[in-house]
C-alpha cells in the first residue's frame, strides 16, 4: 500500500516502496523489446510486528483486512 500512496511519519519506508515500484515499471518499459520480463508483487498489508513496534494503531477493520504472515 505505501508504494501507491505516502505514509506520514514513513517518509523512507513509503518513499523506499514507491521508488522500487516505479523503478520497476521503467524497467520493464525500458526491457520491452528484449527477453527480459520485470515484475513487481504489491501484495498489500500484512499483519506483522512491525506495527507494535512502530506504535501504529491498528483498527480492527483494518486489521480484518490484512494477511497474516501465514
Amino acid at each position: 500500500i505505501a508504494a501507491f500512496q505516502p505514509v506520514s511519519y514513513f517518509t523512507v519506508y513509503s518513499g523506499t516502496k514507491g521508488f522500487l515500484r516505479y523503478f520497476s515499471e521503467t524497467l520493464a518499459f525500458e526491457l520491452k523489446k528484449s527477453n527480459i520480463s520485470v515484475t513487481c508483487v504489491c501484495p498489500g498489508g500484512t499483519y506483522t510486528e512491525f506495527f507494535e513496534h512502530s506504535g501504529q494503531k491498528i483498527t480492527s477493520s483494518g486489521h480484518a483486512t490484512m494477511m497474516s504472515v501465514e
